[in-house]
């Protein structure tokens, strides 16, 4: 007689419901609906890496010191906050977007490649009453190895302007982003996975990537401590 056989007559029709519960918490259930608590970020990176351990170090949460040490982005503001590109771009066509500053009718928008201590002719010169642009499809894409300047200013209402200095990553690191991406997201059914690649992306220099995925993870998790802290950091790393 098999094992399941056995404990099946041993306790009868009556146990079936007893032994179903036994199975669901053994399984990793709570007593709480069955469903499992959310994972915290260093729980969730050790199980990650552990699955995963070829990426254990691309996907590792930064320390302190690693925050403090991080190279500040060339980015200011009066009065208008640029949302990205910040630091380095996934892309060699990004979206340039901004946060609507107050009584604002219409944005002046300026991107420039910089060449030395010079300022090229501008890629992108648009005013617009949105608060993003599109790259322009008749613009050559962004070069590797080139430092770019996006410049936002208001037009009418109250003056305020904003600027970024950002870079483009290159094609073989986006490739690898990509992939670390899928992975974490296959493995990791957790919107915790989001405050992960958070972290991953600002290890990387993709500002407004880390702050869209923090964005994500706060909509699933909100008043989470350890995204707090990434919060205060990033305020700090841009000058907030």
């Amino acid at each position: 007689m098999s094992r399941s056989r056995f404990l099946l007559a041993l306790v009868g029709a009556r146990g079936v419901g007893t032994l179903l519960t036994l199975g669901i918490v053994s399984c990793g259930g709570s007593d709480q609906g069955g469903t499992s608590r959310p994972e915290g970020l260093l729980a969730a990176y050790r199980a990650f890496a552990a699955r995963v351990p070829d990426r254990a170090d691309e996907i590792r949460p930064l320390t302190a010191s690693e925050f403090t040490g991080m190279e500040a982005p060339g980015l200011t503001s009066s009065g208008l906050q640029i949302r990205g590109p910040i630091g380095r771009s996934l892309t060699d066509r990004p979206l340039l977007s901004w946060l609507a500053a107050p009584g604002a009718d219409r944005y002046r928008v300026r991107l420039t490649a910089l060449d030395g201590a010079s300022s090229s002719r501008p890629i992108v010169d648009e005013t617009t009453p949105a608060t993003s642009i599109a790259f322009p499809m008749r613009a050559e894409a962004l070069a590797v190895g080139m430092s770019y300047v996006l410049e936002v200013a208001t037009e009418g209402g109250k003056s305020a302007s904003g600027r970024s200095r950002f870079d483009v990553l290159p094609v073989p690191h986006r490739s690898r982003w990509k992939t670390l991406v899928g992975e974490l997201e296959s493995n990791e059914k957790d919107a915790v996975r989001d405050l992960l690649l958070a972290h991953a992306a600002l290890r990387r220099g993709l500002i407004d990537e880390a702050e869209r995925r923090l964005a994500l993870f706060d909509a699933a998790r909100p008043r989470d401590a350890d995204a707090a802290a990434l919060h205060t950091r990033l305020d700090v790393l841009l000058g907030r």
